[in-house]
Formats: structure tokens, C-alpha cells, sequence
């Protein structure tokens, strides 16, 4: 593989040097399981330390994108596709951002109740066999052993309703959810009959997927809901969404959640476990690299790409030289936000399967917000915003901060901001005030502020028709 494209300038941190590895590796649309060499053949080429190599490589593992094979055919070889990168982001992102498991009931049943209407409505014949294999393998499984076909069955109806986009929020919203059940709940009590009743109503549905019956989704959908509520006790709702440090479940979960077992992944989990449980707060001393890999028995080389990829998530700050150590950080969402944007760029989706997922988050983010009484204020900032003159991507950016402030959910703000950001990338959205479609956009927005739910669905429907509108440009301009 070549590397001469990320060879120069040199970089002296393992998060710059996996971020340009990352993004040559997706700008050449590698197919899943194809090579991008050695650690060592990488850092030759690179002109990079092979320790620094190790570092960036075990940060871009972390984040599901490459995998380490051993033996005689061994190396790096590319393991997901951009859309189960930006899921495992996301998934990270859930895990180590403090949230509660309320955090994600409060968006995942809506976003899955329109994935499913949208798989009833665009089933295929092709479809019916697959599905029906899912449903039989999960009727066949007992305990733990239902966990990998219900997840398979779960995405088996994710592809058939053909919004890729929404069905890997979705997905990652799941995952999470899983693993946020397991680290609440005894695993070897009640899990049966409670997995039995789960796996009822979702061979239901399926069989409502495939006879098209929408009525009965929507039943099964309240069904699924009820279920939720009696399993999911308001003492574990409130419960954060982070693994005990109980090695079974630790392992179980881990196993079910967004990326393979590593001795990394483990000690990861263990050190945002103990800053949890001892309430630590951003400045506070974890310690020295010393005292940390003797504590935890570790290898240095597990301890310090473990260290690497917290600290790129800012979850912990690390400083070299005479007065070195390791301090808790304050997570940051920034990073998150850039890689999905990322991933989702390089997965090439439509407009319209990015606004497919955007448009009942937004619903429900609205939702969130009025029944928080804060429809007045999101109507002043939008007026006053809707008639400046500014550039059409700041105006993009700024237009939707009322909205997730106002909704005050962690989660439903970074998916957003993922979504627009993807959007916005996509589309190459930088305009000039006098583009007159701009300016429709500003009237159109202006027109629509009494009614925020218009105003949102406009927008929406304006943003789609700008970017498509600049890439049909773009694309007849390349091909000249």
C-alpha cells in the first residue's frame, strides 16, 4: 500500500497520526478485509517510531475501523464499512459520556418504531427467506447464547427498511442498550422468560414487516414499550451507561456492545469505571503510567494505547517530562462528532437518506423541547437568526443550536450534529449571500417561525433541495 500521501509533514502524536491514516485509508474506498500493510512495514514508511505506529493503529481498532491479524498472513486489514465505524462512534460516545440509560429510551423507541414502518413498507420478496432464518435461529437459542441472533434478527429488518442512515443510529442505540441492561441486571437470574416474551414479540413483528400490516406494528410498537417499562426499573433508567468492573459481565457485555473483546477495550473500561465510581472530577490525578499499569497488571504497551484513544475522547489528559502523569479529563464531543461526520461522508449516503433520520429526530427533539416549555425562546433566537446575513453554512450551523439546547439530551444533540455536519459535508454548502436559493431559505425559515414545526419541516425539505441543487452543479462541472 502507499503511503506516500500521509507521509509528510511528520506527526508527533498517535491521534494525528491515526486520523491521517483513517482518512487515506477511506478516501480510498477499501473494501472490508482488504490489507493496508504491517505496523512495521507503516512505520518505515511513515518515517514514524513503530511505537507511535502501535498507538494510531490501536486507536483506529478501538474505533472499529482496522483489525490486527497474527501468523504468517498476518497484519492490518480493514474491518468495517464508514456506516459501522460512525455506529461504533457513536456507541463509544454513548458509553463514556456519563449518560443514563433514560438517555436512550428517550429516542430509541421512536427512531426504531419508523425504521420498522419503513421496512414494512419496503420489504422485498428477497427479504422473506432471511428473515425468517433469524426469527427460527433466535426461537432456537436459550440465555446467553440468544444475544448474537437477536442481534442478527434486529438488523436483518435495520437493512430491510433500506434507510441506512437511520438504521445505524438505530443500531448503536441497541447495542447500548443491551449492554446497559446487562450491567444493571443479574445475568443468570430471570433472564430467560424475559428474553422468551422479547423474542415473542419480535418474531411479531417481523411477521407484521412482512405482511405489510402497520396497524399492528404500531401495537406491538406500545407493546415493546410496556415491556421496556416493566423490565427496565426506574433505579436502572437512572443508572449511567458504563460496564461494572465485575469481569463476567464486563465480558458478556462487552461481547454484545460495539466492537470485539481487546485487552484494551477491558481496561478502558475499567479506568472509566473507577473514575465513575469515585466520582472523579477534570483535573483530579490518576496517576503516574507507573502506578496505573502495576494497579491494573497491564502490559505498558496495552496500558499506553488504552491511555491513547481516552485521551483522544479528552476522558483523560496526559502529560510527559518531569512532572508526568495521568489526570481526568472532561469528555469532549467534538472528537465524536468530526469522526462520524467523517465515517458517514465516506459512506456516500443520499441527502434523502440523511434527512430520513434527521427528520424525526428533529420531531423528536421538538417534542422534547415543548413539553420543556421552551417554544417561546427557540421562536426569538430563530427569528432574529433567519433574517441575518450570513454566510449559508454558519446560518446552517447556528440555525439548529436553539433546538438542542432547548431539547437537552445529550444523545439527541451529537446524533444531530452528526447528521447536519454529514450534510453539510456532503453538499459542500459553502454559499454566497446572494445564491437566491440562500435567500429563499432565510424567507422560508422567517415565514415559518410562529410554527416550529413547519419551520423544521421546511427546513429540511429546503436543505435537501440546496444540496442536491450544489452537487448537481459540482458534478456537471467535474465532468465538463
Amino acid at each position: 500500500m502507499d503511503h506516500s500521501d500521509i507521509r509528510k509533514p511528520p506527526v508527533r502524536s498517535a491521534e494525528a497520526l491515526a486520523d491521517r491514516i483513517a482518512n487515506t485509508v477511506l478516501k480510498r474506498e477499501l473494501s472490508l478485509g482488504a490489507s493496508i500493510g504491517s505496523e512495521h512495514g507503516l512505520a518505515e514508511e511513515l518515517g514514524c517510531s513503530p511505537a507511535l505506529v502501535r498507538e494510531a493503529v490501536l486507536i483506529l481498532e478501538r474505533e472499529g475501523l482496522v483489525e490486527r491479524r497474527r501468523g504468517r498472513a498476518g497484519g492490518l486489514f480493514i474491518s468495517a464499512t464508514p456506516l459501522d465505524a460512525a455506529a461504533t462512534a457513536l456507541s463509544n460516545f454513548m458509553f463514556f459520556a456519563r449518560l443514563s440509560i433514560a438517555d436512550v429510551f428517550s429516542i430509541r423507541p421512536q427512531l426504531e418504531a419508523i425504521a420498522f414502518r419503513l421496512a414494512a413498507a419496503r420489504a422485498r420478496a428477497r427479504d422473506v427467506d432471511p428473515l425468517r432464518a433469524a426469527c427460527r435461529a433466535v426461537t432456537q437459542q436459550a440465555k446467553y447464547g440468544i444475544l448474537p441472533p437477536m442481534a442478527e434478527l434486529y438488523e436483518r429488518i435495520l437493512d430491510t427498511a433500506r434507510s441506512p442512515i437511520l438504521g445505524m443510529l438505530v443500531n448503536a442505540l441497541m447495542k447500548v442498550s443491551v449492554v446497559g441492561y446487562l450491567q444493571t441486571h443479574d445475568p443468570s437470574k430471570g433472564m430467560d422468560s424475559m428474553f422468551s416474551e422479547l423474542v415473542a414479540l419480535r418474531v411479531r413483528q417481523v411477521e407484521a414487516i412482512l405482511s405489510e400490516d402497520i396497524s399492528a406494528l404500531a401495537i406491538l410498537h406500545d407493546l415493546s414499550d410496556k415491556f421496556t417499562q416493566r423490565v427496565m426499573s426506574d433505579a436502572v433508567m437512572a443508572a449511567p451507561v458504563a460496564i461494572s468492573q465485575d469481569t463476567d459481565r464486563l465480558t458478556l457485555a462487552l461481547q454484545y456492545g460495539p466492537a470485539k473483546i481487546r485487552a484494551a477495550d477491558v481496561l478502558a473500561w475499567r479506568i472509566h469505571s473507577e473514575i465513575n465510581a469515585k466520582a472523579m472530577e477534570p483535573g483530579e490525578l490518576l496517576g503516574t503510567e507507573a502506578d496505573l499499569v502495576r494497579r491494573f497488571g497491564v502490559s505498558r504497551s496495552v496500558f499506553r494505547a488504552t491511555i491513547s484513544y481516552l485521551a483522544r475522547l479528552r476522558l483523560v489528559v496526559v502529560q510527559r517530562g518531569r512532572n508526568s502523569g495521568i489526570w481526568v479529563g472532561e469528555f469532549d464531543q467534538t472528537q465524536i462528532v468530526d469522526s462520524v461526520a467523517r465515517y458517514l461522508h465516506h459512506a456516500h449516503p443520499h441527502d434523502d437518506e440523511i434527512i430520513e433520520a434527521l427528520v424525526p429526530l428533529e420531531a423528536r427533539m421538538l417534542e422534547t423541547a415543548l413539553a420543556a416549555g421552551q417554544a417561546n425562546g427557540m421562536r426569538a433566537e430563530w427569528e432574529t437568526m433567519c433574517l441575518a446575513e450570513t454566510p449559508f453554512s454558519t446560518a446552517v450551523a447556528q440555525f439548529y443550536e436553539p433546538l438542542r439546547q432547548a431539547c437537552g439530551s445529550p444523545i439527541m444533540s451529537v446524533f444531530h450534529r452528526c447528521l447536519v455536519r454529514s450534510l453539510t459535508l456532503a453538499g459542500d454548502v459553502e454559499q454566497s449571500d446572494g445564491d437566491l436559493s440562500i435567500n429563499k431559505w432565510r424567507r422560508e425559515m422567517a415565514a415559518a417561525v410562529p410554527d416550529v414545526r413547519r419551520m423544521l419541516m421546511a427546513n429540511a425539505g429546503l436543505l435537501s433541495t440546496i444540496l442536491g441543487r450544489r452537487r448537481d452543479t459540482a458534478q456537471r462541472e467535474r465532468t465538463r
